[in-house]
């Protein structure tokens, strides 16, 4: 009996079966051989770079067609299409593992395609050894496969995601056009910046230079290990598998590390400069995050209550499964704001980089006036998914907030010239003067005491 691992995924096996039949396999390589052999032709007359120039280029658009829009396209339908085809819960139900059914959608979906890339790669890879500047095209050619690979990660995780929105269990769509728009446009942007001098830049990380391209391979691929970890979870999840959120705490810290390498090297501010300098992009990571996930992920009565009822229970460790990520993520941006407030106001900063910002604005009131931001948004938010019970609630409180903090916030500064009244909408920006936090306090009252109807410490 054969032990290879991919007879030993029936998932994977399956795709293989489906995928690749002689027919398939036979229009595949004629197709991609018949194209390469007609460049060749086009281009016997020219000189032997401009031959691999060219053929580099036809390599470059196969492998971003088969692998970046049609593999992309194949993986985001893997889920979507057992879902109306009403075989999703049986394969959950199934004797299959999480990492077996994320393995098999993740690459045995795109197997066909990876066929086709893998000798678009090949040509890639041959032809530009025999350029001018062969290095630079071989590790353009590994930033491409770490794409390639990244973009089916987020495909899938993309439909996952759906499916996780999908409340009234309607017939559901990859909606795929919308993750291609942005990768497409994304995939230009990074081929323009690559066709200049920018990757002739260095990167200093911990200390340690790097060129361009190769610290850009190592933050894709240092991503694209993540994405994988995010999906192994949420196949987890969808096969009722509980959860730690110690994963994504090591997620945020990780990103965090990530960050302290390129802020460290700075030779021009001293020690205690630095540390307020990390504990400032903490806490703006905990705070994009936070509301990156607090708009994605699923808010509900059920979920809060959990929280509440554990708490009261006193069964603290419990809050490591009970707890949603956008909760966890809620804790770790309040605690490093404060311990910035904190730390900016205990320890003298005389030169800080950010001495134009702090010029106007204490650093204690900025945090303490995002502390109130953020826990005004978080209870509003709440409450208007509770009372309005629609699953159009979350992306209408979304757009309430963004009116609130562009459009309102413009007209109050327009109608009274004074930058003072931004502080009512926003205390973070209370300048030099601390009676301009009393209305965010008087608006987390209030909201605290329209929350109190809905029971959330209630254990029934």
């Amino acid at each position: 009996m054969n032990l290879t691992w991919w007879n030993r995924n029936p998932e994977f096996k399956k795709y293989l079966w489906l995928e690749l039949t002689n027919q398939r396999l036979l229009v595949l390589f004629t197709a991609i051989i018949g194209i390469i052999l007609c460049v060749i032709a086009s281009y016997s007359g020219a000189e032997g770079e401009q031959i691999f120039s060219v053929l580099s280029k036809v390599s470059l658009l196969g492998y971003f067609f088969l692998t970046i829009i049609w593999g992309s396209k194949l993986v985001s339908e893997s889920i979507i299409t057992e879902i109306n085809d009403k075989t999703w819960d049986w394969q959950k139900m199934s004797s299959l593992t999480p990492l077996q059914l994320m393995v098999g959608k993740l690459f045995g979906s795109s197997i066909y395609t990876w066929l086709g890339s893998l000798l678009c790669l090949f040509c890639y890879f041959g032809s530009s050894f025999f350029m001018e500047n062969a290095e630079k095209e071989l590790r353009f050619g590994l930033v491409i496969v770490v794409i390639g690979l990244l973009s089916h990660s987020l495909a899938l995780m993309w439909s996952l995601w759906v499916v996780g929105k999908n409340v009234v269990k309607k017939k559901l769509k990859a909606n795929f056009f919308i993750f291609f728009i942005v990768l497409f446009i994304s995939t230009y942007l990074m081929f323009n910046s690559f066709s200049t001098n920018l990757s002739t830049l260095n990167v200093r990380w911990y200390h340690i230079d790097f060129k361009f391209l190769n610290f850009f391979i190592f933050v894709l691929f240092y991503f694209y290990v993540w994405s994988l970890v995010g999906l192994y979870r949420k196949f987890r999840h969808e096969m009722q598998f509980r959860n730690s959120s110690k994963v994504w705490i090591a997620f945020l810290f990780s990103c965090l590390l990530f960050k302290i390498g390129l802020l460290i090297h700075f030779d021009l501010i001293s020690i205690i400069e630095k540390a307020l300098l990390i504990l400032i992009s903490a806490s703006f990571l905990g705070v994009f995050f936070f509301y990156f996930l607090f708009f994605t992920e699923t808010k509900n009565l059920i979920q809060i209550r959990k929280v509440t009822n554990t708490m009261q229970s006193k069964k603290y460790l419990n809050l490591d499964y009970e707890a949603p990520l956008w909760l966890v993520t809620f804790g770790f941006a309040l605690f490093f704001l404060l311990i910035t407030g904190i730390f900016s106001f205990f320890v003298p900063v005389n030169q800080l980089v950010t001495e134009k910002i702090t010029k106007d604005y204490s650093t204690l009131g900025l945090c303490f006036g995002a502390i109130i931001c953020l826990v005004r948004d978080f209870m509003f938010v709440i409450w208007f998914i509770l009372q309005n019970k629609s699953p159009k609630s979350e992306g209408l409180a979304l757009t309430i907030l963004i009116l609130f903090y562009t459009v309102i916030a413009y007209l109050l500064f327009s109608v009274t010239g004074s930058s003072l009244v931004l502080a009512f909408i926003m205390p973070f920006m209370a300048i030099k003067s601390w009676i301009f936090i009393l209305p965010g306090l008087i608006q987390i009252s209030i909201l605290f005491f329209m929350l109190k109807s809905f029971s959330l410490f209630s254990k029934n």
